[in-house]
């Protein structure tokens, strides 16, 4: 990544074999970062993922743009598998010299902007179908970083994480945990590997789905 772009990821595996990937890359401009959750576990799930993440490459390394990227990981996924079977996912970009960070949400949670050490906004807006799913040209929305902003993606193996009274760990949790690290200015890093091992100690080291998180930091 440049030097003013941090993106720091964590995925922590079930041990059921799951979906979850991350992928991230900067090639002059723009820096390039998704998360994909493939649907369900299994071998399934990790074909789903594979075949998604490639899709993604193959776009980036052919030159498509935000928009055909997700629409060729659509038709490749649509073309391989049936129509029960998808991946959800944030497909972002972000302009190294713009400060543009732009970005498709196909079924996937939110994430979070933190600004000035706390979070300001989730970005549940744009919402579009998971992909494999989808069947017109998917809404991309907007949001120009100011130094010091942080973005955290984050897969629901995170939020739907369960402790031994079957309580989640929740969005609310997860808000709360990165906007007491952001006020504690602890760098990226440290921040995912701190929030990695309060999900493992939620669910006494025994997750039951795989949990993904990534810190994007523009650092101005």
């Amino acid at each position: 990544m440049p030097q003013n772009v941090s993106a720091p990821a964590t995925s922590n595996p079930a041990y059921e074999v799951g979906g979850d990937c991350f992928d991230y890359a900067a090639n002059g401009t723009p820096a390039h970062v998704a998360v994909i959750d493939a649907m369900g576990h299994g071998l399934g799930a990790t074909l789903l993922s594979t075949v998604a993440v490639g899709a993604l490459r193959n776009a980036r390394r052919t030159g498509l743009d935000l928009v055909d990227t997700v629409r060729s990981m659509d038709k490749w996924l649509t073309a391989q598998f049936p129509p029960e079977m998808f991946v959800t996912a944030v497909v972002a970009e972000l302009g190294i010299t713009t400060r543009q960070h732009r970005r498709v949400k196909a079924g996937h949670p939110a994430a979070v902007l933190l600004r000035n050490r706390r979070i300001v906004k989730e970005f549940d807006d744009g919402i579009n179908p998971p992909l494999g799913l989808h069947d017109e040209v998917p809404m991309v929305m907007e949001e120009r970083l100011e130094p010091g902003d942080r973005i955290l993606l984050y897969t629901d193996g995170v939020t739907e994480a369960r402790d031994g009274m079957r309580k989640l760990f929740g969005v609310d949790r997860l808000v709360d945990f990165v906007t007491r690290a952001a006020a504690d200015g602890l760098p990226a890093p440290e921040t995912l590997r701190r929030l990695n091992r309060a999900i493992l100690e939620h669910q006494e080291g025994n997750l039951q789905d795989d949990a993904t998180t990534l810190l994007v930091e523009w650092k101005g």
